[in-house]
């Protein structure tokens, strides 16, 4: 019986991860994949401080995670882009918006094995 239960666990938990893994299925936003981006970063511990601009949070990020700094950049340009630039992103760049986002999931929870004080 408990090795039942622990293989309905396992299997569950996997089926989670997953699902959490897919991410966003709604419309992506500049605003919105930025914003989720700092939230879980947030949670983590290493949320942007007050007086941190757009990029030197994600260069400060990027420098602790640095294989998701292509795609942490790639969140922060939009975000620059759309609201103090006023662009309206095409389709393409939407859909490079989403990729990053979906793979920078991952990484963010890998600053929850991180030890010591927080960097930036």
């Amino acid at each position: 019986l408990s090795a039942v239960a622990v293989l309905l666990l396992v299997v569950v938990g996997s089926i989670s991860f997953m699902v959490w893994r897919r991410g966003p299925r709604g419309a992506t936003s500049p605003d919105g994949a930025y914003g989720s981006v700092t939230r879980l970063a947030a949670r983590l511990g290493y949320g942007p401080r007050p007086n941190q601009t757009v990029y030197e949070y994600a260069g400060a990020l990027g420098d602790v995670l640095p294989d998701a700094r292509p795609a942490l950049q790639t969140v922060a340009q939009a975000k620059v882009e759309s609201a103090y630039g006023r662009a309206v992103l095409g389709s393409d760049r939407i859909q490079a918006l989403r990729d990053a986002e979906r793979r920078l999931r991952v990484p963010l929870l890998r600053l929850l094995f991180r030890r010591g004080k927080r960097p930036f």
